[in-house]
């Protein structure tokens, strides 16, 4: 009996001891399966972040390129405007009175704030922040970068953020030379435009 006994207790820790060492194999296996998996998963994930991360900054890249084209085409516009009005004969012959008709006219159709007629010395000589109201009329303008610039080149000028001298609101100007029939300076044309116009755009 004794010997049964003892002979299935042996049998009994025998079975044990091979259960438990092909549970320590499949654990040692599950282990390294799981660390094998880690090993390929997290790299993959990290090449995927990488690429979602590239593929945005390329197109935030490509919208901000069309924005900034957008604007400065609105900007070459605005310049080519106030070019066109430099050359009307009543604004070269220093016609004020039609000048300041069509300015007031033009200003309703477009996104400026002001325009202003500038003669030869800097003075301006009319402009359109009110209809009945002449609020820049003889402020001296020469040593204004848009006057100056407009003068020694003879070449249309946007300008850098400015604050006006009759609104006292930040703005950017356009600004044409007026040039008589000899190509000699003349005077300037400028319009402005507000940063509300700017936000809105």
């Amino acid at each position: 009996m004794c010997f049964y006994g003892g002979k299935a207790l042996k049998t009994v820790k025998k079975v044990l001891c091979q259960n438990t060492i092909k549970n320590q194999l499949r654990r040692g296996h599950i282990v390294i399966i799981f660390i094998i998996s880690l090993c390929i998963f997290i790299p993959t994930i990290f090449i995927e972040y990488q690429q979602t991360i590239n593929q945005q900054k390329v197109e935030m890249t490509h919208y901000l390129d069309a924005q900034t084209y957008f604007f400065e085409s609105w900007l070459m516009e605005r310049s080519k405007d106030i070019h066109t009005m430099t050359n009307l004969d009543f604004v070269k012959g220093y016609q004020y009175k039609e000048s300041q008709a069509y300015f007031q006219e033009f200003k309703k159709q477009s996104v400026f704030t002001d325009l202003v007629f500038v003669n030869k010395e800097g003075i301006v000589q009319f402009d359109t922040v009110t209809e009945y109201q002449q609020n820049g009329v003889g402020i001296d303008v020469s040593n204004r970068e848009y006057f100056q610039i407009a003068k020694k080149t003879k070449q249309q000028y946007i300008t850098d953020v400015l604050i006006s001298k009759v609104t006292k609101q930040p703005i950017i100007a356009f600004a044409s030379p007026i040039l008589d029939e000899q190509q000699q300076f003349n005077g300037v044309v400028f319009g402005t435009v507000n940063f509300n116009t700017i936000d809105q755009l």
